[in-house]
Order: structure tokens, then C-alpha cells, then sequence
């Protein structure tokens, strides 16, 4: 166990770590100190807790589990909190001080052990050299992505950062599958791993200086209007886990929101996915549970590219998934059921499309491993979990839909019309072999991981272990029944056309989720079987893994090739410009625009929530299914005539209009020209990147 004096340094650190961190907080407000002490904080923390939340004689091991522990606590007591009290810098000093508590005296009668110190003293030459060719990959990787800094509006981050760069990435894919047997150069293998996966889902945060996507700006404006009030009105349902710890981060560490919100995803699933992956395989697996660690790469990655309540909840599921997997086939080494819990409830809190398949699987969890009870009566429950389960998320949508007035249609007589789901095959051959390779990757990940999960039961019935690893099999076929229903039976009429598909879709990935251990298993026993077989089938073999996992990593991204054509642009610089310039003009409160997505982001992101109009209306188009960006489609599709910009104005009750168009928008020419004819002023700004268009409900005489 830990020795008296060990035990007092590392609580002597989390302590004085924090304090440095408030007084840093109430004072200097600087970043470094404050991410110098987040670190020690969480360190510390995690070194505390591990012990009990993986009572296992293995310090690595148990560290990992318990950094996974200290984010699900912060996340779930803070959000608990959010909903009873104002979120105050003093209320989370105190929150911070009991957490403090808590780690130091929980765990002191677990058992651990020193790490090992055989770190590099088997085959150190192939070591070093993986080492330095790490080194360089990792420095060619980011420099270019780092160097990129896209701030005009572009389809694709690969029209800047170059495709040929996914080699270095491959390469060091290759040397984690070449060094895979090194079992003593465990720790050294998981550093690669984890730098490789955040390799893989950072280059939106590193590249986008002014932000990627949209609902990023949504959750980072509620943020900041958070810390400066305390609270939100009307306070969301869910989300809460995701501001419940950048809010942490905020007023604890002095963290800025804009620099915290774009890297806490990419960080935590770097960190959690990958340790939760290892802790799993390495009870499970006999042999290379690194490489079944491999599986989580062929995840849909574009889930953890950016940071959203959805994909921070994915990540505390992901982790729950590999944390029972030891309990499932009966190892007595065990991630602690606590631990399990605290990962369902943060994935509730945090979104519920991923927290309710969170519970359903803890369900039957502690259903089919509860030590007591009769045979008869488990199946039982079992049954009903799976029934219950299967038609929960549908049933979510209907009553939420129907609580919060929006209308949602359902037609059971669409079950079986096979033609709204969207499952397909991928096949094309454009004369382009490496992007034939790459969308046969891209295209078709489902499939890949369905046809692996398929050959692990080869390798479950040659190696006679017992195991349980049907109840996650069992959890994908429930979350399909829902999909199903969800893509079939359901219609969302209150969203745009192209996002009616969204919420269905999401099941996907946690369909794919559900099959990793299996995938795993795939992995382990193709890279075991192989291992004295003639090297080119060895050799073949790592490298046809590799470039899965590469090609992944291209497919994370909007794409605009032969093959896919991304519809999407990132916030330029421009955007930003435009919304001050219509700030300068536009009398506050008194104005409304109607503009793209791109457009409404960076208004969010300068000023907030700043106004609203009777109904609950936002001055820009948010959301994309409200009213205004329905008068925004007329003007840019139809006629960008003045009777919809009225329109607009009678719906919001102001006097003022302005009407946004991108260069990029299809027809763009030919809107401005019209724009002209009908608009009382315009102006451009970025050389004519960005037009505006301004509508007075009085014209002048």
C-alpha cells in the first residue's frame, strides 16, 4: 500500500496545487499557472482515488482509472449543484475543497504497488530508434498543422493542411504495431497511443483559430454567460457535464473558455478512451492488448474533433463499456462498481442520447453479474431491460417533442420501408488509387467493424475463455432496434430538411461503439496468429491496419474531393468583421439579420445572447429550423426581395433588416445583384468575401 510519507507528499501536492490555483484565480489570473496546477491537481487526485476505483496492484493501471474517477466526479457534482444553486467562483472554491477531501482520505487502505522499472531494458536499439522516428513523425505532424492556421472560410481543412501529411501519422502507426510484442515497453506504447489519437481529432482545435463547426459556439456562448451571471434562463435539461467542468476550469484554473472549450474532447478522449481501452484489454486478453486498444481508432472519429455535450458524453460511455469488461468474464482484478455508476450518470447529465444507452447497458450490467439470485428471474430482467430498451430513445423523442410543443410525426406504417435507413455499401473506382483505398476505408468503417466483430468469434471459441462479451453484441442489437424506429417510424418536422437524419444517425456510432470489444478481440487474436507466419504476411498485415486507421483519420474531416463533397465553411475572419460592422451600424436591440450558420457563429461568439425578441427569437438565425433562417433561405434561394426582409422585421417587431451573403453561397452573384435593386445600403467587407445588405422598414423620401 502507499507509504505514510508517499501518501503525505502526493496529498501535500493536491493541496497546495489548489490553493496556488485560487490564489492564482482571486489575483494574477494567468493561464500557465493555472494549467501548472491543473495538472498537479488532477495528478494528484488521480494517484488518491486510483487505488479505490481499480483495487488492482498496479500503480499505472490504477492512476488511469482514477483520472477517469476525478472527471466524473467534478463533471457530476457541479452539474448537481447547477441545478439547485448560481455557479459562483466561491461556491466552486468550496466544491474544489470537499472534491480535495475526498481524494485524500478515500483509497488509503487499497493495496498498489511501484510502477516497474523496466522501462527501456528490452531491445533498446529498436526502442530508441521507435523513439526518435516517433519524434519526428509527431514534430512533422504538428508543425504543418500548427502552421496551417486557417482563418478564411474553406470547405476542408485538407485544401490547407496536406493529405500527404496522414504519412507521417501512418508511419507511426506502423512502429506502435511493429513494437506491439514489447510488453515491457508498455508505458512508453501508451504515451505513443495516446499522442497518436490526439494526433488524429486535434487539428480542428490546433488549425481553427477562430473556431470549427457551430454548436461549439452555442455551448461556449452559454459558458461565458454562465460565469458572468451564474446561471441560464431557462436552464437546460442536459449539457450541464460538459459546462460543469469547463466552468470548473474557468473560475478554479483560470482557464479562458476560448482557449479551453476547442481541446477539452480532443484531450479527455485522448486521455480516457485510450486508458480505459488498455485497463479493459489487459484483463481480457491474454496476449497484445495494445493492439485491441487499437480498436477505438476505428471509432467514427469526427465525434471527437470538436467539444459538445454529445461527444463528451460518448467518451464517459466508451469509457464505462471497457471498464465492465473485466466483471464480464469474471476477472477478480475489477474496475470498482462506483466508478461504472459515476460514468452512467455522467453520460446522463451530460446528453442523454448517450447517457440513456449509458444506463441501459449498466442495467444489464449488474444483471448479468450480480453474484446472487435466481437464473430464471435474471434472464427475467434481462428480457425486459432489452425490450425497455429497445424502444426507449424513440419514446424519449415523442415525449419531449410533445412537452416542449414541437411537432414530430410517427407512422408505424413506415417500419418496414428498408429505404430510410442508412446503411450502405461504398464501392467506387474514380482512377484514383489512393482515394479508391482511402473512401473504401471511409465509406464503409461500419462494415469493417461489423466483419472484425464477426471474426473475434473465431478467436472467443479457440481460445475456450469464458466471457460475457455478448452483453455489449447484445447492446448494439438494442441500440439498432432503436435506430431503426428513430430512421423509420419518426419525423422531425420542426428541423431543416438535411437535419431530420441527425438523431438517427448518432445511434451509429454508438452501435460501432458497442462492437469495439469485440473488435479488440479481432485485433489481438489476427496480430497473435500471425506472429510466425512468413513476414510478408506479418508485415501485410500491419499495414493494412495502419492504413485503416489512417484513412479514419481523413474521413474524421469535411472532405472536398472527387468522392464527397463537404457543404460546410468555417468562420472566417471576415464573418467576424461583418457582425462588428453590423453592430456599429444597427441600432442595439433594434435589428435583425438573417445570415448562414458561419455567420450566426461568430455573432455568438462576439457578443453572446445579447438579443432576443418576444417568442424566444434570437437576432441571427439560431437554430437552423427556427423562422429566421427559413426567411434566410427565401432570400438567398428564392428572391432577396424587401418584402421578406419586412417579413423578418414584422416577425421580430424592429425596423431594421440586414441580410448577410457569402461569396462561397451557390449563386452568390446573382443574389447580390438582386440584393442591390431591393436593399436602401449595402456594404462589403474582405474584399467582397462577406456582402451586407441593409433594409429600412421606412424608406426615405
Amino acid at each position: 500500500m502507499f507509504g505514510i510519507f508517499s501518501r503525505i507528499k502526493i496529498i501535500s501536492c493536491l493541496w497546495i496545487s489548489l490553493l496556488l490555483a485560487i490564489l492564482n484565480s482571486l489575483t494574477l489570473n494567468s493561464v500557465l499557472v493555472g494549467i501548472i496546477s491543473l495538472v498537479i491537481f488532477l495528478w494528484s487526485a488521480s494517484t488518491l482515488i486510483g487505488p479505490a476505483a481499480f483495487p488492482k496492484k498496479q500503480i499505472e493501471l490504477q492512476k488511469a482509472a482514477g483520472f477517469i474517477a476525478i472527471v466524473s466526479i467534478i463533471a457530476i457534482f457541479v452539474a448537481t449543484l447547477y441545478y439547485i444553486l448560481p455557479i459562483t467562483q466561491d461556491l466552486l472554491i468550496g466544491v474544489f475543497v470537499v472534491i480535495a477531501a475526498f481524494a485524500s482520505t478515500i483509497g488509503h487502505n487499497a493495496e498498489t504497488k511501484t510502477p516497474s522499472k523496466r522501462f527501456f531494458n528490452t531491445h533498446p536499439v529498436f526502442l530508441t530508434i521507435t523513439a526518435i522516428i516517433s519524434i519526428i513523425g509527431f514534430y512533422i505532424w504538428f508543425y504543418n498543422i500548427i502552421t496551417a492556421q486557417i482563418i478564411e472560410s474553406v470547405r476542408t481543412p485538407w485544401e490547407i493542411v496536406s493529405p500527404l501529411l496522414l504519412i507521417s501519422f501512418g508511419s507511426i502507426a506502423v512502429l506502435i504495431l511493429a513494437s506491439a510484442h514489447l510488453g515491457r515497453a508498455r508505458n512508453f506504447s501508451l504515451i505513443l497511443l495516446v499522442t497518436l489519437f490526439f494526433s488524429a481529432v486535434s487539428i480542428a482545435a490546433i488549425a481553427y483559430p477562430n473556431g470549427f463547426g457551430f454548436d461549439p459556439f452555442i455551448h461556449r456562448a452559454t459558458v461565458s454567460h454562465i460565469i458572468e451571471f451564474g446561471t441560464i434562463t431557462p436552464k437546460p435539461l442536459y449539457y450541464i457535464g460538459q459546462y460543469a467542468l469547463e466552468l470548473s476550469a474557468a473560475h478554479i484554473f483560470s482557464l479562458p473558455v476560448a482557449i479551453l472549450d476547442p481541446f477539452l474532447v480532443p484531450i479527455l478522449a485522448s486521455l480516457i478512451l485510450i486508458f480505459s481501452a488498455y485497463i479493459g484489454f489487459s484483463q481480457i486478453l491474454n496476449k497484445l492488448p495494445l493492439v485491441a486498444v487499437l480498436s477505438v481508432f476505428l471509432l467514427p472519429l469526427s465525434a471527437f474533433i470538436i467539444t459538445t455535450p454529445q461527444s463528451l458524453a460518448y467518451i464517459f460511455t466508451t469509457a464505462l463499456l471497457f471498464l465492465s469488461l473485466p466483471k464480464l468474464i469474471e476477472k477478480e482484478n475489477t474496475p470498482a462498481s462506483w466508478l461504472l455508476v459515476l460514468l452512467a450518470i455522467a453520460a446522463m447529465v451530460t446528453h442523454p442520447l448517450a447517457g440513456i444507452p449509458a444506463v441501459i447497458y449498466l442495467l444489464l450490467f449488474f444483471t448479468a453479474t450480480a453474484e446472487h439470485g435466481y437464473p430464471g428471474i435474471k434472464k427475467a430482467f434481462t428480457f425486459f431491460i432489452t425490450v425497455a430498451g429497445s424502444i426507449s430513445l424513440p419514446l424519449v423523442f415523442v415525449i419531449q417533442a410533445k412537452l416542449a410543443n414541437l411537432p414530430i410525426s410517427f407512422s408505424v406504417l413506415n417500419l418496414f420501408d428498408l429505404s430510410k435507413l442508412s446503411f450502405s455499401f461504398f464501392w467506387a473506382n474514380k482512377f484514383s488509387v489512393w482515394l479508391d483505398a482511402l473512401y473504401l476505408v471511409v465509406d464503409n468503417i461500419f462494415w469493417i467493424v461489423l466483419l472484425l466483430s464477426i471474426i473475434s468469434l473465431y478467436f472467443i471459441v479457440r481460445q475456450k475463455t469464458k466471457t460475457s462479451i455478448h452483453l455489449p453484441i447484445l447492446m448494439a442489437g438494442i441500440l439498432f432496434i432503436n435506430f431503426w424506429i428513430l430512421s423509420t417510424t419518426l419525423e422531425f418536422d420542426f428541423l431543416i430538411e438535411y437535419e431530420r437524419a441527425n438523431y438517427a444517425s448518432r445511434l451509429i456510432f454508438l452501435i460501432t461503439l458497442f462492437f469495439l470489444p469485440s473488435v479488440g478481440v479481432a485485433l489481438s487474436g489476427i496480430h497473435d496468429l500471425l506472429e510466425n507466419r512468413p513476414k510478408i504476411l506479418r508485415f501485410s498485415w500491419i499495414f493494412l491496419l495502419a492504413f485503416l486507421i489512417t484513412a479514419n483519420v481523413y474521413g474524421a474531416y469535411p472532405r472536398h474531393d472527387n468522392y464527397a463533397r463537404s457543404a460546410g465553411f468555417n468562420v472566417g475572419t471576415d464573418d467576424f468583421d461583418a457582425v462588428y460592422a453590423i453592430d456599429e451600424i444597427g441600432e442595439s436591440g433594434k435589428y435583425v439579420v438573417l445570415a448562414n450558420q458561419t455567420i450566426s457563429a461568430a455573432a455568438l461568439q462576439s457578443f453572446g445572447f445579447k438579443t432576443y425578441f418576444p417568442g424566444d427569437i434570437f437576432y441571427y438565425p439560431v437554430p437552423t429550423g427556427g423562422e429566421l433562417y427559413s426567411i434566410f433561405l427565401k432570400m438567398v434561394e428564392d428572391n432577396p426581395s424587401r418584402d421578406y426582409a419586412l417579413e423578418a422585421m414584422d416577425l421580430t417587431g424592429v425596423d431594421q433588416a440586414f441580410l448577410v451573403v457569402n461569396d462561397y453561397w451557390w449563386q452568390s452573384d446573382k443574389i447580390k445583384e438582386r440584393a442591390k435593386e431591393e436593399a436602401q445600403d449595402w456594404f462589403s467587407v474582405g474584399d467582397g468575401k462577406v456582402t451586407v445588405f441593409i433594409f429600412n422598414r421606412d424608406l426615405p423620401e
